[in-house]
């Protein structure tokens, strides 16, 4: 964007009102300051390698000694504690030392963070917004940020009054200037973090001509509320200009200076508001250099072969109506980036204007379809800039009258007179109340009556029995015209007669078409009903199948507890969705370990750590908080420990144990079975120790319904077992392996035992 795009024109001030500045300059010219500067800069992993290297220098609020010479006024960031560095301690004292240092950290992390609901209402401004701003690309990328545009917004309202005001508070789905600044300062705060490992800053300004009287108590509130600073200068010089390239690659760390380098105010600029955003943070889990190789990107006009980074593990992966998502999770808590890959034919102007994407970005991680599964990812290395004017898209979104000289109201931020701004208030009332398009019609109204009048003022002054001939004339002239007229009407009525014929036809072929219409659909009110009738049957049978699984997992959990020497072996089992059996077993968790775990790698890495179960159980002790108040949520809770259902690794089982695991399951499904199904066994007992084999033997052999054929060795049925089975025996049989190298079968005889 140029700075024709930046700096657009929205209103020229009264000569009355400049008259009363200090030093009036001829025609000053508003300068939209929401469309000043936008600036974003955002650093994350190996996106810009360079911005999260230990050796960096850490970003800070510092400015240059010009910036402070022409500050008026100076926003305060809060000071937060550094993030500690993760090195072993050796010792208690060591220790002892590091969990201070946490502590610290994490009080000034609470010290941030907002009441439950302090963006609500936000979700429809970003998704306008985004909708606004992200179309119309032209092949091209284009970034924008919905947070710096609500900043400024927020702060356009503050130096604005009137409707001017209204049309940004209704923008930003607000009743009132108070309820904003609250919520705008929440948002801010909420956002802001500057720990040494995660930088997050959300920098506004704004930029004066230093002859313009200001209202010191407006300043004071956009740098306590909005946390901006307000600077003044001389437009149209190149020492502001100076200024305001140092101030915006401050606050961006450098990285936009080609961008930069062509903004300038010019010199008839009165005011200017500037927002910019850098973001910093690592990779929870950092993408590695061998693991990055050549690869071609698929444009939508060319393809071009880049540097990829690939990764391949267990992830969660997210699937909507028309596109798939991953989430890239940064370290300590540091938020997310969530990436949205469109399904084949769909475009990502389609996703701007498709509600499931802006719901699956509010709800994240609780968005419903989602799965584990072994990801293979890869991402190119990128560099995205774009610039683009916001004015057509703020209009879009119904913030108009700021662009308009003769509708804008900046009245809260310049300094007039109590005095003086009654009188220009009264002055403004009077105009705005009076509806000058009426000026127009009175004025026609009055022509007119004046026009009539002449006209009987002559007639009058005309009027004598001499001017009866004219009359006759007239009346004769008005007879010749009723002849014409009727037979214009005797002509219509003939076009009517033959319209009426053409209708009647008509009306034949509708009826022709509503009948058979009534055929049609009755046909497709029978196939209505079949797929009616096929819904309510895939409903019964999901129903069905539902309370199947559930019996089968509670059978088996039944009879593997029967079947298991150990007692308390396991406390539950669990069936997904993809049919997998889950072994759980109550296990004590320390609550202390949790809270560690969840400072070092966020609520990510106690997922993965307790798995699903065991995380689902510890969301719901803990209130099922969201993922931004979890760690509150677990830190708050009055206990040391969780008993909670922890996985059982199936690879862990003994041979005799993984065995009962089978038995149970084929248990569990055959009493689901209507009919009795022949069950056949080899080799019973070759994993199975002498405690299980008794236990097997009567709770399971001799349980089982219907046929039992068991194909035993000499070392495994013994005489005790025989004598136990006796009663369900219904024939023996020896199977002989003889020298000839064929087998021989024995009627009602057994080994020897």
């Amino acid at each position: 964007m140029n700075k024709e795009d930046l700096y657009s024109a929205i209103g020229d001030l009264e000569d009355e009102v400049l008259e009363k500045k200090r030093k009036p300059q001829s025609r000053f010219r508003w300068v939209g300051a929401i469309a000043a500067v936008l600036a974003l800069a955002v650093g994350a992993g190996c996106i810009l390698p360079h911005l999260h290297r230990k050796d960096d220098p850490v970003p800070s609020q510092e400015q240059s000694p010009a910036l402070k010479e022409c500050a008026l006024t100076l926003a305060k960031y809060p000071q937060m504690a550094p993030y500690p560095e993760e090195n072993y301690a050796e010792t208690d004292e060591e220790l002892k030392a590091q969990e201070e240092k946490y502590e610290r950290w994490e009080k000034c992390v609470n010290l941030q963070r907002r009441p439950a609901g302090y963006a609500d209402g936000l979700e429809p401004f970003f998704q306008s917004s985004m909708q606004a701003f992200l179309r119309d690309t032209g092949g091209k990328n284009k970034v924008c940020s919905p947070l710096n545009i609500y900043m400024a917004l927020s702060m356009l309202a503050e130096i604005t009054d009137g409707q001017s005001r209204q049309e940004i508070l209704q923008v930003l789905g607000q009743d009132n200037l108070e309820d904003l600044r609250r919520q705008a300062s929440d948002v801010w705060n909420a956002q802001y973090r500057n720990d040494k490992a995660t930088y997050m800053v959300l920098a506004n300004s704004l930029w004066v001509n230093q002859n313009m009287r200001l209202q010191q108590k407006t300043l004071n509130t956009l740098a306590e509320s909005y946390y901006a600073s307000a600077y003044a200068g001389i437009p149209g010089s190149e020492q502001m200009d100076r200024m305001l390239h140092t101030w915006l690659n401050e606050q961006t760390g450098g990285l936009l200076q080609e961008q930069v380098k062509d903004v300038t105010l010019s010199q008839d600029t009165l005011i200017a508001l500037v927002s910019a955003l850098r973001y910093q943070a690592k990779w929870d889990y950092p993408f590695f250099e061998e693991n990055t190789s050549p690869q071609t990107f698929y444009g939508p006009k060319a393809e071009k072969t880049v540097d990829f980074m690939h990764s391949s593990g267990d992830d969660t992966y997210f699937w909507a109506d028309h596109f798939g998502a991953v989430g890239l999770h940064m370290e300590n808590d540091g938020g997310d980036m969530w990436l949205l890959l469109p399904d084949e034919g769909v475009t990502p102007e389609s996703l701007l204007q498709d509600p499931q994407t802006y719901e699956f970005l509010r709800q994240g991680m609780k968005w419903q379809q989602q799965k584990r599964l072994i990801v293979n990812f890869a991402m190119p290395k990128f560099d995205v800039s774009s610039q683009f004017s916001l004015q057509e898209g703020l209009k879009k979104l119904g913030i108009a009258r700021v662009f308009d000289p003769s509708l804008a109201d900046f009245s809260p931020l310049f300094g007039l007179s109590d005095d003086d701004e009654m009188r220009v208030q009264a002055v403004l009332n009077r105009v705005s109340q009076f509806e000058f398009r009426k000026i127009a019609g009175y004025r026609r109204r009055l022509n007119k009556s004046l026009k009539k009048s002449q006209e009987i003022r002559d007639k009058l002054h005309n009027s004598s029995v001499e001017n009866y001939q004219e009359h006759v004339d007239a009346v004769s002239k008005i007879t010749k015209d009723i002849y014409n007229f009727s037979l214009q009407v005797q002509s219509k009525q003939a076009e009517l007669t033959t319209c009426d014929g053409e209708i009647t036809l008509a009306e034949k072929k509708l009826e022709d078409a509503y009948k058979k219409l009534e055929l049609d659909i009755k046909r497709r009110s029978v196939s209505a009903v079949s797929s009616k009738v096929l819904l309510l049957l895939e409903d019964l049978q999901v129903t069905i199948f539902d309370r199947l699984i559930r019996e089968v997992r509670e059978d088996m959990l039944t009879e593997f507890n029967r079947l298991i020497r150990k007692r308390k072996f396991i406390d539950d089992i669990q069936i997904d969705e993809d049919f997998r059996v889950h072994l759980l077993r109550k296990q004590i968790v320390e609550k202390k370990d949790l809270v560690r775990i969840c400072r070092r790698s966020g609520v990510s890495g106690i997922q993965r750590s307790l798995r699903k179960y065991a995380f689902a159980q510890l969301s719901e002790r803990i209130g099922n908080p969201d993922e931004e108040h979890f760690a509150n949520a677990l830190e708050s809770f009055q206990g040391s420990e969780f008993e909670l259902l922890m996985e059982i690794n199936k690879d862990t089982l003994s041979k005799g144990e993984t065995q009962v695991f089978v038995m149970s399951l084929y248990w569990a499904m055959m009493q689901q079975c209507k009919c009795e199904l022949p069950f056949i066994i080899d080799t019973p007992f070759a994993r199975i120790d002498t405690d299980h084999r008794a236990n097997i033997v009567e709770q399971f052999f001799k349980r089982l319904p219907g046929q039992l054929f068991v194909l035993s060795t000499n070392e495994e049925i013994s005489s005790k077992h025989m004598m136990s089975l006796h009663d369900q025996t219904s024939n023996v049989f020896l199977l002989e392996y003889g020298d000839d190298k064929r087998t021989k079968i024995i009627d009602n005889q057994y080994f020897e035992v």
